[in-house]
């Protein structure tokens, strides 16, 4: 399964930088299965999809149009 690791770690495969630090170092991560994409939260500042917020850990499936929020970084799903 193909993954995208999001956060501020110079590890991530998306780095946010140091002057968004509302997103944690190992925020969030998006992988894909063949046919879906899901969104895992890994945050302490919270990721939340159509205003919903993940609990930490908590896994949801991402769709065109969804919005996604790191922290305070705001992204449309296109």
């Amino acid at each position: 399964m193909a993954q995208i690791t999001i956060g501020r770690n110079a590890q991530s495969t998306i780095i946010v930088g140091a002057e968004y630090n509302t997103v944690s170092g190992n925020h969030a991560t998006i992988s894909y299965d063949g046919q879906s994409y899901i969104l895992q939260d890994h945050s302490t500042n919270g990721t939340y999809i159509n205003g919903k917020r993940l609990a930490p850990g908590e896994e949801m499936v991402v769709n065109r149009s969804d919005e996604i929020q790191f922290g305070k970084i705001i992204v449309n799903v296109v």
